[in-house]
Formats: structure tokens, C-alpha cells, sequence
């Protein structure tokens, strides 16, 4: 991740209040980016994209520090979010969007952001058992720390695998819940939405996974995020690619 970051000491008295998440839009929009810029001429200089997309990538930096450091405040017990996880019966595929690799502590920080933090920002149903309360998944790594991974698999362009959530976790990767309670997340490390496809490697260990570990998953039902809800996830191509990937689980289980 390079040299670590001049985090301002407000943004770390923010994140060790219990509802540091309510104060996001503040940490994103306001002053303190513009402080933690400041802070971080060199690494900003060296983010691409517009003034947003730069803030984004500045703020996913600060959070992967911050979570590796322990230093968000995050709770110890909550919700049972895997209560309703239902027998698996469909595999959904993503790309993480990144031309580099994607390392786990940053992805754990992305999807903190950009799934948890948005339903403890706006509960609707759920208020009056998380308003306020710490983020918590109850999902936690080999080492036990807490994690907010939304993806079960992690396939790397070598063909090499991570398996980050466990079967019975639901994760939440669709954008609908009740897919998210009865499916897998697989998600190939690249980017894909101009076109392309994952290598080769990549597409054969997905498919001795899908077709060893989830032989109750009939290959029409392995569909991209886009088959789901309207996203470019997994990319442009996956209508070509997908077709290639089933065909791979048909013939591992053959």
C-alpha cells in the first residue's frame, strides 16, 4: 500500500465514536478531506480520476489503515444478519473493477464503506435494532478479527483462490437480499467492464470450484452481478465469458 497516510487526528477521534458512519458524509465531502489532502500532497498527486473519484480513493486508503490499526469503533455482538441463509442454489459472478491486485485489507475496508456503512446510515426496518449501534457483520477472519468481506471467493488471474466468507455466511454482494440469502459470491480479481476476460487459469479454477463445492448449482443458475441488479459488474463481456465459465462446470462435472 506504499507509505502510510498523515491521518488528522479528528478523523481518528470520528471513527472511535460508536456512529462514526453518521458522520461520514462530513469525512468525505467536508473539511476533512480537504485537511487529509493536504496532509497527502504526494499520494493524491499520484490518484487518476476526477476530484471525487479521488476523494473515493483517499478515503478507502484511510479505512484500510484505520481497520488495520483497530481503530474504528466496531461492535462485538449485533444482529444474527445470517439468520435467514437459505440452501444454496445460485453462484453470482463479480470483478472486483481494479487493473491491479486487490489486496483483502483494502477490499475489507471497500466493502465496509460501500455495503455495512449504508445500511447502518439508513436502517429503515432495522432501526430500532441498529440506530445508532456500531457496524457488525459477524463474520471474522482466521485470526478473528471482524471482517466485512461480501464475497465468498476471491479468484485470482493466477488461478490461486481465497476463500473469505464461509458457505453458511450470507454475503451481502447482490444488491437483492433475497439472492444474497441462497447464493455465493465469486468474484475474479481484474476489470472487465471494457471488455476482456479473465485468464484462462482464472476460468478453470472457478469452474472446478463451482463444480466440486457447489454440485447442487446448476450451471444456469452461475449469472453475473448484472443478471441481478443493473450494474456493469462483472463486465461488458460477461454474456461471452459466462457462456465459457458454465461450460467449464459442465464439463468438470461430466
Amino acid at each position: 500500500m506504499g507509505e502510510r497516510l498523515h491521518i488528522p487526528g479528528r478523523i481518528r477521534e470520528i471513527v472511535a465514536e460508536p456512529n462514526w458512519y453518521d458522520k461520514l458524509g462530513r469525512i468525505r465531502g467536508g473539511m476533512m478531506v480537504g485537511s487529509l489532502a493536504a496532509r497527502n500532497v504526494a499520494e493524491v498527486t499520484n490518484l487518476s480520476g476526477g476530484v471525487a473519484d479521488r476523494a473515493k480513493k483517499l478515503l478507502l486508503r484511510v479505512f484500510t489503515e484505520l481497520l488495520e490499526d483497530d481503530a474504528v469503533a466496531l461492535g462485538q455482538t449485533g444482529p444474527n444478519w445470517d439468520a435467514e441463509r437459505q440452501p444454496v442454489d445460485t453462484v453470482v459472478v463479480h470483478h472486483t473493477g481494479r487493473e491491479e491486485r486487490m489486496g483483502l485489507a483494502q477490499l475489507n475496508a471497500l466493502h465496509l464503506l460501500n455495503l455495512y456503512v449504508p445500511k447502518y446510515r439508513n436502517p429503515g426496518a432495522d432501526i430500532e435494532v441498529i440506530g445508532g449501534t456500531p457496524v457488525y457483520s459477524g463474520h471474522a477472519d482466521n485470526s478473528g478479527r471482524q471482517v466485512f468481506y461480501g464475497y465468498h471467493w476471491l479468484v485470482r488471474e493466477d488461478g490461486s483462490r481465497e476463500h473469505l466468507l464461509p458457505d453458511e455466511a450470507i454475503g451481502w454482494h447482490a444488491g437483492n437480499w433475497d439472492v444474497n440469502t441462497r447464493s455465493v459470491a465469486v468474484c475474479f480479481d481484474g476489470d472487465f467492464e471494457q471488455g476482456g476476460q479473465p485468464s484462462g487459469e482464472a476460468l478453470a479454477s472457478a469452474a472446478d470450484l463451482i463444480a466440486s463445492d457447489y454440485s447442487q448449482v446448476e450451471s444456469a443458475r452461475v449469472l453475473g452481478h448484472g443478471a441481478i441488479v443493473q450494474t456493469a459488474c462483472p463486465g461488458g463481456s460477461f454474456d461471452v465469458w459466462g457462456a465459457e465459465l458454465r461450460a467449464l462446470v459442465e464439463a468438470s462435472r461430466s
